[in-house]
């Protein structure tokens, strides 16, 4: 992971890309590329800002960015909700392309502790 500018990057570490990144600070109906920003046919889009309730926990003005990246043989959808100094605490996602849904992956915070 490193930021550049307004920009955190996430990067797979076997093949050296861009796994993801996020613009910030997050604005509604920002837009921007989620994955390699040359050559993914999507971006993801922050959606929504609302209070939302995970694993019990609740979390006020959460955002909600969603939409899509990859390629066409390799695409996937991404809806994700972030927490302001907490960062990620639900993330659904689901990966396909021209021969049908390959994985869908949920994941929700379950605990956090801030210093």
């Amino acid at each position: 992971m490193f930021q550049k500018g307004d920009t955190i990057r996430f990067l797979d570490a076997s093949k050296s890309t861009i796994e993801r990144q996020y613009i910030i600070p997050f604005t509604l109906h920002s837009s921007w590329k989620y994955d390699n920003p040359g050559l993914s046919i999507g971006s993801v889009t922050v959606d929504t800002q609302a209070n939302i309730s995970v694993n019990s926990i609740y979390y006020n003005n959460a955002f909600q960015i969603a939409g899509y990246g990859g390629m066409p043989d390799a695409g996937f959808s991404v809806d994700e909700w972030f927490e302001n100094n907490i960062g990620l605490v639900k993330s659904y996602s689901q990966s396909g392309g021209i021969s049908g849904i390959k994985d869908f992956t949920r994941w929700s915070l379950i605990s956090y502790h801030l210093k």
